[in-house]
């Protein structure tokens, strides 16, 4: 086997894969990536058998062969190479010789036997149902939830992106029970509709691999795929059901003010020399013509700052988590914010 391969399009590839690869998996198998090398082209697969990543790169390939190489040191290797080409050569022993073109750098890699990697089926997205969205639509929507799934991988249900289609409507939620992101986007597409939990993982590796061009997003029994241009993607679904997110979202707001994105962020930033620890609650003051927002007085002190805005309605109070509003305002890319409450003590909407 032997190729040769501009050095940053195998980078950007491999920085793809990084993010499927199992770190800590029994099978040592998984922390590596397979290689097909055939006329014209690199077939590059990451999997750790939950989520699979496939990258169709351009080469010039000698001598067509397969290898299976550890992810991480071929990546490290290919950053270090200064050179626009990478050559790449396999020998009988089973040693890999690494060549940055033009430089005296090589590198030389023990492989694994390919044979043992596993077998992806890539032909079921072939025929799959499928459903086109904007790269770059898809991206900024799930930009916006990634911020609100849990953490933790317990609650797997909420380790993740709810998809559904409804009508000509198209939806993202996520939610780690104490918040929830909701984007929208009106759509137009005859396919049926659909709804799909999606590893968060996934979801994460899907926005790294998208741009500004089609995407589409094939359903699969039990499985879901994603394919950008030379990228394909497919995942696993999470089993179980996604609550009522309906259900969360209050119908009904007394409270309707509009606030600018950039001052409030200011606002709450000016009080976190306050904040530390278990210590993370700031209340929101709604006042005739200004809003005012307050940390609790410790023996460190109290944070007091003043923005104005358009508010005539009754005085209110209400508390927030100081990390989940910078996480709600830093997904806003509008110039201002509309704030909803219904009660002091209810949920409120966050929109741009």
């Amino acid at each position: 086997m032997k190729f040769q391969i501009n050095k940053k399009e195998f980078e950007e590839a491999l920085d793809l894969t990084s993010n499927v690869v199992s770190k800590k998996s029994i099978n040592p198998i998984l922390q590596n990536i397979l290689i097909v090398a055939k006329e014209g082209e690199l077939e590059i697969t990451a999997t750790d058998l939950e989520v699979s990543l496939i990258i169709n790169l351009g080469a010039n390939v000698e001598i067509e062969g397969k290898i299976t190489l550890m992810n991480s040191l071929l990546r490290d290797i290919i950053k270090a190479a200064q050179s626009e080409n990478i050559l790449l050569e396999k020998f009988d022993d089973g040693n890999i010789k690494v060549t940055a073109v033009g430089t005296s750098y090589e590198a030389s890699i023990h492989s694994i036997n390919p044979e043992e990697f596993p077998i992806i089926n890539k032909d079921e997205l072939e025929n799959a149902p499928t459903f086109t969205i904007k790269g770059f639509t898809l991206k900024e929507m799930i930009n916006k939830n990634i911020p609100f799934a849990a953490k933790d991988d317990v609650r797997y249900t909420f380790n993740s992106v709810y998809f559904e289609k409804d009508n000509l409507e198209f939806r993202t939620i996520s939610s780690d029970t104490k918040r929830l992101a909701l984007i929208k986007n009106f759509v137009d597409s005859d396919l049926s509709d659909f709804s799909l939990l999606v590893p968060i993982k996934s979801t994460k590796i899907l926005k790294d691999m998208l741009g500004e061009n089609e995407a589409q997003i094939k359903i699969l029994n039990k499985k879901v795929g994603f394919i950008y241009e030379n990228v394909s993607l497919i995942s696993n679904q999470i089993e179980g059901k996604f609550p009522d997110y309906r259900a969360v979202v209050p119908k009904e707001t007394q409270y309707n003010i509009s606030v600018s994105t950039d001052l409030f962020m200011n606002l709450i930033k000016s009080l976190s020399p306050f904040l530390s620890g278990d210590i993370q609650k700031i209340v929101l003051a709604f006042e005739d013509g200004q809003l005012k927002a307050m940390t609790e007085e410790t023996e460190l002190g109290q944070g007091i700052n003043t923005m104005p805005i358009e508010y005539s309605q009754d005085s209110i109070q209400i508390a927030f988590n100081y990390k989940f509003l910078l996480d709600i305002i830093s997904v806003i890319e509008e110039e201002e914010i509309n704030i909803k409450i219904w009660q002091p003590d209810k949920p409120a909407i966050f929109m741009g």
